[in-house]
């Protein structure tokens, strides 16, 4: 579907319908950059409430993107009932150049820009920060649930899983759990995204699902269950789904308040 270029003051996340955008943002130096982003409105949406699923965080991480365009190929906007807001690449400055930070640019890691005392490192002008600022300003006050798909890229391996903010709430961490668990994966950190939208009381949910800057088949699946279980069992769109592998045979472990 075509995609229309837009400020993030000109997005529209109200109206009924599926809208598919090219959301540009500009540095100081004259540089701009085009963050792709999909928002489907349906006619149960509320103020505040919907789920956005970011990939491509860092520059480095295929399973994100590829798992949210199979979601966007697959996902009939007559099932949508509240709001799904999807970022197949966030990092666009790093995804370039397929590395972790932003080294086309800032040379900046976007995950470590959503520090709560603000004391961010580098220009508050360069892509890293205004992507940060975007997410914060434009995204957060249209949402209760965040997924932000992750994996260890070229500098890191481990075993694949998906990991939930805890909450002081008890209901409130069961459902989070669960989430997690809907995955179907087998098996912190200040600044961070997901962290970020903790503090902003969303239900947030990072993971690990690949590394060494490849695609892991079976991470795409996994994000991509994450992402439409969540949305089925909060009200966002209307799909019949059943659990898949270590959440289907109850294998999966819970370690530290993390579904591995």
């Amino acid at each position: 579907m075509e995609r229309r270029e837009v400020t993030p003051s000109e997005l529209d996340f109200e109206s009924k319908g599926r809208r598919d955008y090219w959301v540009v943002l500009s540095t100081s130096t004259g540089t701009f950059y085009r963050i792709p982003l999909t928002v489907l409105v349906g006619p149960s949406a509320q103020e505040g409430k919907g789920l956005v699923a970011f990939g491509g965080n860092h520059g480095d991480e295929s399973e994100g993107p590829l798992a949210i365009k199979n979601i966007l190929g697959e996902l009939d906007p007559v099932e949508v009932l509240g709001r799904m807001i999807m970022v197949p690449v966030l990092n666009v400055a790093a995804f370039s150049v397929g590395t972790r930070e932003s080294t086309a640019d800032d040379g900046l890691n976007l995950n470590r820009m959503f520090d709560p005392l603000d004391s961010l490192q580098g220009p508050r002008d360069t892509i890293t920060h205004r992507i940060a600022a975007f997410v914060r300003e434009c995204i957060w006050p249209y949402v209760h649930i965040v997924i932000d798909v992750h994996s260890g890229g070229d500098v890191m391996r481990t075993a694949l899983e998906v990991s939930y903010t805890p909450s002081e709430n008890i209901v409130n961490n069961a459902e989070r759990e669960q989430i997690a668990r809907w995955s179907g994966a087998p098996d912190d950190k200040s600044g961070l995204l997901i962290d970020d939208a903790a503090r902003q009381g969303k239900m947030s949910f990072g993971s690990e699902l690949g590394w060494g800057g490849t695609s892991d088949p079976d991470g795409v699946r996994y994000a991509r269950y994450c992402v439409i279980a969540a949305a089925v069992h909060h009200g966002q769109i209307s799909a019949s789904i059943e659990p898949i592998d270590y959440h289907a045979d109850g294998t999966q472990r819970l370690i530290s308040g993390w579904a591995l």
